[in-house]
C-alpha cells in the first residue's frame, strides 16, 4: 500500500525503513472492505475493537491485517498518521488519537531492539507477528516509556470490489473494473466431492480499456488435498511472489500462516491479488514524519464468494421464498440467513415484493440478519 511520508526538519532524513504490511478482505457483490459484520476480530493485540469476536458458524475466518514495523537507526520523534476518507477505524495498537477519518500516533521515538520482552508490552501468541517475528524491529517508544515493535490498526470502509469474475464452471475471465492494475491475481476454485481445487495465476491484471475486455484465468487440473502439486501452485507460489513484491522470509512465513487456508483451501471460489499503490492509497494512506530512508508497502485483498453463478443462486433462493411448499420456503430462509450480507441486495429488493409470503420472509431474515449484528458490535466493545 502507497504510504506518503513528510520531510524531516532541516532537509535531514534519517536512516530508518518502513514497512507497511496489510490483508484486506471482501466478498463478491459487497461494495464494503473489511466488513465489520463479515469477518471477526482474532488479533490478540486489540482488546478494545468495535469488530465482534465470533460471527456464527465462522470459527475460523481471518481478520484483517494492518502493520506498521520499522528497521534501521534510531530516529525520533516520530508521527504517524493513518487517513480513511471512505471508512471508519474499529481499533487500533497501542490505542492512537482517533478523529472522524484520521488515526494518528504522536511522538513516538524509534529506539535499538534488545532481547527479552519490552517494558509495558503486551506478550502476544507465538503464531503473532510477535517480538519472534520481529526480533530485528526498532522499538517504538512514548512518552511514558511503554514499547512496542510495532503499530496495528483495523477499519471497514466503502469500497467497490475492482475485480469480476465471469464464466465457469470449467473456464474463468477476469475483469479490472477498477482504475489501477492488479498483481499477483490468483483465483481458486473448489471441487465437489472433497476432490480438491483449480488454480490459476495471472501475474497483472491491467485495467480494461473497455467493457467487454477480459483475460482467460489458466486454470490447472484438479490438484487433490495434501499433493505436491498443490503445494507448489498455492503457497510455494504466493511465497516466491512475496518476496518478489519485498517483503521479508518472516513476514512471508507469517503470512502464510494465518492466511493460507482463507486463500487456497476454499469451499467457495476465491480471488486474492495485490493492489498496486495507487489503488490501495485511494482508499488509505499512511504518512510518516520525519521522512524514512525507505518504506515498503504490500497489500493483499482476499474476495471470497466470488463465483459468477452465486447472483443467480440468490435470486433463485428469495423466488422460493414464496413457494407453494412449506419446506421449500423454510429451506430457502435459512440459506438466505447463512449467505449474510450477500443476500442483502435482494432481500431489500423483495421487502417490496407483490407476492406477500415473500415480503414476509424476506423482512424477517433482514431482521435476523441486523439485531445479531447490534448486539456482536455492542458486546465486542465493553
Amino acid at each position: 500500500m502507497l504510504c506518503s511520508w513528510l520531510p524531516a526538519a532541516g532537509g535531514e532524513q534519517p536512516d530508518f525503513e518502513v514497512r507497511r504490511l496489510s490483508v484486506w478482505l471482501a466478498q463478491g457483490g459487497i461494495d464494503r472492505i473489511n466488513a465489520r459484520d463479515e469477518f471477526p476480530s482474532r488479533v490478540p493485540w486489540l482488546p478494545v475493537t468495535n469488530r465482534p469476536r465470533d460471527i456464527g458458524n465462522w470459527p475460523t475466518a481471518p481478520s484483517p491485517l494492518n502493520l506498521l514495523t520499522f528497521y534501521g537507526q534510531p530516529a525520533g520523534p516520530l508521527d504517524v498518521t493513518v487517513n480513511l476518507p471512505k471508512g471508519s477505524f474499529l481499533s487500533s495498537w497501542p490505542s492512537g488519537n482517533k478523529s472522524a477519518n484520521r488515526l494518528r500516533w504522536l511522538g513516538y521515538n524509534l529506539a535499538a531492539a534488545k532481547p527479552g520482552q519490552l517494558p509495558g508490552a503486551v506478550e502476544f501468541p507465538a503464531n503473532w507477528f510477535t517480538p519472534g517475528n520481529a526480533e530485528n524491529a526498532l522499538t517504538l517508544r512514548n512518552f511514558a516509556g511503554r514499547g512496542e515493535r510495532f503499530l496495528s490498526y483495523d477499519f471497514e470502509a466503502n469500497w467497490p470490489l475492482p475485480v469480476q469474475l465471469l464464466g465457469g464452471p470449467d473456464t474463468f475471465r477476469l475483469r479490472n473494473t477498477g482504475n489501477q492494475p492488479l498483481y499477483d491475481v490468483v483465483v481458486v476454485v473448489p471441487l465437489t466431492g472433497d476432490k480438491g481445487v483449480r488454480i490459476g495465476w495471472l501475474d497483472e491484471l491491467p485495467v480494461a480499456p473497455a467493457a467487454e475486455a477480459t483475460r482467460t484465468v489458466p486454470l490447472s487440473a484438479a490438484l487433490a488435498p495434501g499433493s505436491d502439486e498443490l503445494s507448489k501452485l498455492s503457497s510455494q507460489a504466493l511465497a516466491d511472489r512475496l518476496k518478489n513484491a519485498g517483503l521479508k522470509r518472516e513476514e512471508v512465513d507469517f503470512l502464510l500462516n494465518y492466511f493460507k487456508l482463507a486463500i487456497f483451501d476454499t469451499a467457495s471460489t476465491r480471488v486474492t491479488f495485490r493492489l498496486s499503490p495507487e489503488a490501495a492509497n485511494e482508499l488509505a494512506s499512511v504518512t510518516v514524519e520525519p521522512k524514512p530512508a525507505k518504506t515498503v508497502c504490500v497489500t493483499l485483498v482476499i474476495a471470497e464468494e466470488m463465483d459468477p453463478q452465486s447472483v443467480f443462486d440468490i435470486q433463485s433462493l428469495v423466488t422460493r421464498l414464496g413457494s407453494s411448499k412449506y419446506q421449500e420456503r423454510e429451506a430457502a430462509e435459512k440459506h438466505l440467513l447463512g449467505l449474510r450480507a450477500r443476500a442483502l441486495p435482494l432481500l431489500n429488493e423483495a421487502i417490496n415484493s407483490l407476492d406477500p409470503e415473500i415480503a414476509y420472509r424476506a423482512e424477517r431474515v433482514l431482521t435476523q440478519l441486523q439485531e445479531p449484528n447490534e448486539k456482536r458490535a455492542r458486546k465486542s466493545v465493553r
